[in-house]
């Protein structure tokens, strides 16, 4: 992000895209939590994804800000809606104003 922040304008929509990131292989990665697949609609082990992305209305110019996986199962996990809030407020200080 702090490579960024002088790239975003005040006509740029800043989208918040929360995901999953499936790992059917893994058995012994650290952490690993229950997710939903919706793309294949199955229930995996994985971790959750939430990415972050500026654009203009053109579509011509994308800056992508922040991309985070997480999961559910570490001891200090907030809650869905408290992670993506604090999301928020990571990409808010270095956008500051600018974006909608």
């Amino acid at each position: 992000m702090r490579l960024t922040d002088d790239k975003i304008d005040d006509t740029m929509v800043i989208a918040i895209d929360p995901g999953d990131m499936m790992k059917p292989c893994a058995k012994a990665m650290e952490n690993l939590c229950n997710i939903y697949d919706g793309s294949n609609h199955v229930h995996a082990k994985g971790y959750h994804l939430c990415q972050v992305t500026a654009a203009n209305l053109a579509h011509d110019r994308i800056v992508p800000l922040y991309c985070e996986a997480y999961s559910t199962e570490t001891e200090d996990y907030p809650g869905s809606t408290e992670k993506l809030t604090e999301i928020i407020k990571k990409v808010k200080t270095f956008t500051g104003t600018k974006g909608t």
